[in-house]
């Protein structure tokens, strides 16, 4: 804890962001730990991050929501490692599996992200389809009272992306001043089932402004 609290202290006087990976409860409270520290030692710093935060404690999302840390997480996990977790993980534990829902109700910056080659589905619309099933690829759902909605997984892997990244002033949202970044699926993706989000093909992309084929 003392050689990790010293060398994000170091990152933290020089301004750096801090994005921790922490999985496990154990782990998640190492980290949140040394934030407080950090957060004590400047309030004005920027937020630092925690990666995937898989399996936190009700106490331990509630020091996240009073520190105001961004949580970058990936419900896509749920689909492709899902076996895994309900065969290694008891009861307790899988009930709080990925709780991306008990994270928003606290209000806490969530963005989401595959975790890219970690997972082979890459699509950033299976994660959401993920996200709102909580699906395993047998089709059994892990911890249904945290699934989320579609407008809710859309802002998070917009917004909140924007937000973990802290370019939330400049993109992750349309406003005058704000980089010109969308896609055009040929769908509304509000117009199609869960199951179906993943294929949603993209007709247009703009980046900056410009339009590629």
């Amino acid at each position: 804890p003392e050689k990790y609290f010293h060398l994000a202290l170091e990152a933290q006087e020089k301004g750096f962001q801090i994005a921790t990976h922490a999985i496990g409860d154990v782990a998640i409270g190492l980290v949140l730990e040394v934030y407080e520290k950090l957060f004590r030692e400047n309030p004005t710093a920027t937020r630092h991050r925690i990666e995937h935060l898989g399996l936190p404690t009700a106490k331990q999302m509630d020091k996240i929501a009073e520190l105001g840390l961004h949580v970058v997480t990936q419900p896509i996990f749920l689909k492709e490692l899902g076996r895994n977790f309900r065969q290694f993980l008891d009861h307790d534990f899988l009930k709080q599996c990925y709780p991306v829902r008990s994270l928003l109700d606290r209000g806490i910056s969530v963005a989401f992200s595959t975790d890219a080659p970690v997972v082979k589905d890459l699509r950033p619309f299976a994660c959401i389809a993920a996200a709102i099933s909580r699906k395993d690829p047998d089709g059994i759902a892990i911890a249904e009272h945290e699934k989320v909605n579609l407008e809710e997984s859309l802002f998070c892997y917009t917004a909140g992306s924007a937000r973990a990244n802290n370019v939330e002033k400049k993109t992750g949202h349309f406003a005058v001043g704000c980089d010109a970044d969308f896609l055009v699926p040929e769908k509304s993706p509000f117009d199609v089932k869960t199951e179906e989000l993943a294929d949603l093909r993209m007709e247009k992309v703009w980046r900056l402004g410009k339009f590629f084929e």
